[in-house]
């Protein structure tokens, strides 16, 4: 009887130990309202971007306008952990359309590594951006 109970507590000490697990996913990061973004493209192309982003669970959407040039942008993607990935298509009068990814640095308030493929009106485009939240 007495080893029945030691393997009991046995089993449920190890189910408590696989709920508190810290190893499984993470809530998403909270990537709500505006971000400056500096971005680079093929190597010989600046600018900056004003982003509103919108979060609902996990789900991302915005709009961008481009400082200067004027160019409208419409945002969806997805947040996973610090891990945002966005579809952008941007309006006249250079249209496309790209794919992002960047990491949502740990106070939140940074996004960190943005790299960016897709086609605009002089098409291919690759490059990179960084965002600081206002």
């Amino acid at each position: 009887m007495k080893l029945s109970h030691l393997v009991l507590v046995t089993c449920a000490l190890g189910l408590l130990a696989a709920c508190s697990d810290s190893s499984g996913p993470s809530s998403p990061a909270n990537v709500n309202g505006v971000w400056i973004t500096t971005l680079s493209l093929n190597g010989n192309r600046t600018g900056s971007v004003d982003l509103l982003l919108a979060q609902n669970g996990t789900a991302v959407t915005g709009t961008g306008r481009t400082v200067g040039v004027g160019e409208n942008m419409s945002i969806t993607g997805s947040i996973e952990g610090r891990r945002l990935s966005i579809s952008v298509v941007v309006g006249s009068p250079c249209p496309g359309s790209m794919q992002a990814t960047a990491t949502v640095r740990a106070d939140g308030q940074a996004l960190t590594g943005g790299t960016l493929t897709g086609q605009d009106c002089l098409g291919a485009v690759t490059g990179t951006f960084s965002s600081f939240k206002q």
